[in-house]
C-alpha cells in the first residue's frame, strides 16, 4: 500500500505542479500581453511623431506651392489684362440696331452679356468667352459694338436700368489658368 500512497502522492503533487504551470503560464501569458500591447502603444507613438512631422513638411510645401501659384496667376494676368472704359446699353434702337434684343452673333440679350469693341474682338475676347471686369463681375462675351470705339466694353441691360461709364477698368480673360488670378481683382 505504500506504493500505492506514493503514487497517489506523486499523481496530487504532479496535478498542482501542473495547476501551477497553468497559472504561472495564463500570467505570463496576460504578462507578454501587456508588454506587447505597451510595445504597439509605443510604436504607435513613433508612427504618429513621424506622420506629424510628414504633415508639417506636407504643409510647409503647399503654402509655398500657393505662393508660387499665386505669383504665376498675378503674372497670367498682368500679360492677358487689359484696361478698358465700361459703359452699359439697354435694348432701344437708339441704343442698337433694328433689333434691339439680338446680338451681333444671332443670340438673344441677356443678364451677363457684353459687347466688345472690335480691337478687343481681335485680342481674342471672342463670342462666348468669359471676362472678369473688376468691381462689376464675370461676362459673357456676346456682342460687338460699333467700329468708331476701342478698349470699350459695353453691358447689356434690361430697360429702364440707369446707364453709366466708368473708365479704366481691369478687364481679365476667365479661363482655368486665370480664375481670380491677380490681387487687384480680389
Amino acid at each position: 500500500m505504500n506504493g500505492s500512497k506514493v503514487v497517489k502522492s506523486v499523481f496530487i503533487v504532479s496535478v498542482f505542479i501542473f495547476i501551477a504551470l497553468g497559472v504561472f503560464a495564463t500570467h505570463m501569458n496576460q504578462q507578454v500581453s501587456v508588454d506587447s500591447l505597451q510595445l504597439s502603444s509605443d510604436t504607435l507613438a513613433e508612427i504618429k511623431s513621424d506622420l506629424d512631422n510628414e504633415n508639417l513638411i506636407l504643409r510647409e510645401e503647399n503654402a509655398k506651392l500657393k505662393e508660387e501659384l499665386l505669383a504665376c496667376e498675378e503674372r497670367l494676368a498682368a500679360v492677358f489684362s487689359t484696361r478698358v472704359t465700361v459703359t452699359c446699353y439697354n435694348s432701344e434702337r437708339a441704343q442698337t440696331d433694328s433689333t434691339p434684343f439680338i446680338t451681333a452673333f444671332n443670340w438673344k440679350v441677356r443678364p451677363g452679356i457684353i459687347a466688345v469693341s472690335t480691337d478687343l474682338l481681335e485680342k481674342g475676347y471672342t463670342p462666348g468667352s468669359k471676362v472678369y471686369l473688376k468691381n462689376f463681375g464675370v461676362f459673357t462675351v456676346g456682342d460687338i459694338m460699333n467700329d468708331r470705339f476701342t478698349k470699350r466694353v459695353d453691358i447689356w441691360l434690361p430697360k429702364g436700368k440707369r446707364v453709366f461709364k466708368q473708365t479704366g477698368v481691369l478687364m481679365v480673360p476667365v479661363t482655368e489658368q486665370a480664375k481670380g488670378t491677380c490681387q487687384e481683382c480680389a
